[in-house]
Formats: C-alpha cells, structure tokens, sequence
C-alpha cells in the first residue's frame, strides 16, 4: 500500500489533526506495534486505539506488517509508512510569532528551489519527480 501524500484530501487532514492518532502514528514511526501495545503504552482505551488504527490503516498512513497468534484471536502489528508531518509543540505568542516567520521563510526558499529546478529540468528534458510539502502552524 502507497502512503498518502494528497495533504488536501480532507479524510487526511482530519487524520493527521486528531491527537490519538497523531500519538499512533508517531509510535509506529519508531517501531512495530499492535494497538494492544498502543493502548497500554498511550493510556487510551483499547477500543479507542482500534478504531483510529483501522482509520490510518484505510488511508494508507500505517500499513500492516504481521499477525501473531494470542489466544485464540490474532494480533496485527502495524509500521507508519511515511514519518508524521505533525509536530506539536508549545508555544507563547513570541514563539509562535517565530515559528510563522521561519515557516515563511521557508516557503521563500522552497520556491527559490522550486524554480531553479524547474530550469534545470528544462534543460534536461528531464520530467522531474513529485513531491508534496506541506508547512502549516495551526493554533491548538
């Protein structure tokens, strides 16, 4: 399973802004877990965990990677496919005044990078590949 790289899709956004499974995804990023690990290692209720497992799997954000036998049932184990793109932090207003001008910034210097490769591609006759950034600062 492809990882989604459409940040626009709106069943992304609602899956990348929902703290339970921004904490899912970024302990699938480190290693390999069954949401009964997940639950117990996140606090939240097994069903809750479940749940928000099956959502990220359905958009392809986790993919699975093994069943065990556990008595009498089977455990699947997922791994993130892609690293999370949501980082939470805690910000005063200067902080978050900051953040927003390096994001800025940022955005500057990716469309600097955006052209000149695109001129290089021109003379490569060369396709290029796709790629999608997404730099966003909401207010929690």
């Amino acid at each position: 399973m492809k990882p989604k790289s459409d940040i626009s899709d709106p069943s992304v956004i609602k899956a990348l802004t929902h703290p339970l499974r921004v904490q899912i995804l970024r302990a699938l990023e480190e290693r390999v877990a069954s949401p009964s690990e997940l639950a117990d290692e996140i606090g939240a209720p097994l069903g809750n965990v479940s749940y928000h497992v099956r959502q990220l799997h359905s958009l392809g954000l986790i993919k699975l990677v093994k069943k065990t036998p556990r008595r009498g049932a089977i455990e699947h184990h997922y791994k993130a496919l892609a690293r999370s793109p949501v980082s939470e932090l805690m910000l005063d207003d200067r902080g978050f005044k900051e953040v927003a001008k390096e994001l800025a910034e940022t955005e500057e210097r990716l469309a600097k990078i955006r052209d000149t490769t695109a001129r290089r591609l021109g003379k490569a006759g060369d396709d290029g590949r796709s790629a999608n950034v997404v730099l966003m600062l909401l207010e929690g």
